[in-house]
């Protein structure tokens, strides 16, 4: 039985296609549920990287037990708001954005009491392509992918991001 039954997939480009095909690869999760603007999802779905193209941020979110937010950082607070409504009430959240203080800011006023379920996070990977078709499941092999932790986030949150992120081949590091 895959360690994750449900991953919600809030963005489905290079980042999170990538991370969705390494983690079926890894065989370490149950459901993917994509969600991305405009055919992405579609397309991802259509690719394998996905089992779910979700029509609404709020249908990829029910019923997650991690929700990843991998979409560019200025669509991000809106998202926060979009997961608040419908995050059940032991989901865990993470993001890969690039910046770390707006994306925190964001998290922090947008997800209310889920806040201390959000754990921040950065993949220090990427490529000069991007969408779904440039998902590669060795994008984040050997690369570091960073939790930044905050003083609300329990340490238990960020194992479980670590457990969730590991058989990516990344290598997960925690910095303030």
């Amino acid at each position: 039985m895959p360690a994750v039954a449900k991953l919600a997939l809030i963005g489905v480009g290079l980042i999170g296609g990538s991370l969705a095909a390494a983690l079926k690869q890894a065989g370490t999760v149950g459901e993917i549920a994509g969600w991305s603007p405009g055919d992405d999802a579609a397309v991802a779905r259509a690719l394998g990287l996905i089992d779910t193209a979700s029509p609404s941020v709020e249908h990829a979110v029910h019923d997650a037990d991690f929700v990843v937010v991998a979409a560019p950082v200025p669509a991000m607070p809106a998202l926060f708001a979009q997961i608040r409504t419908a995050l059940g009430p032991n989901a865990i959240v993470t993001d890969c954005g690039s910046t770390k203080r707006s994306v925190i800011d964001a998290a922090r006023r947008e997800l209310g009491d889920a806040f201390v379920r959000y754990v921040p996070g950065h993949p220090i990977a990427g490529s000069e392509r991007s969408g779904p078709q440039a998902a590669d499941p060795g994008l984040f092999r050997g690369r570091r992918w960073l939790l930044c932790p905050v003083e609300a986030t329990p340490s238990q949150h960020c194992e479980a991001v670590r457990q969730l992120v590991e058989p990516t081949g990344a290598v997960v590091q925690s910095i303030d």
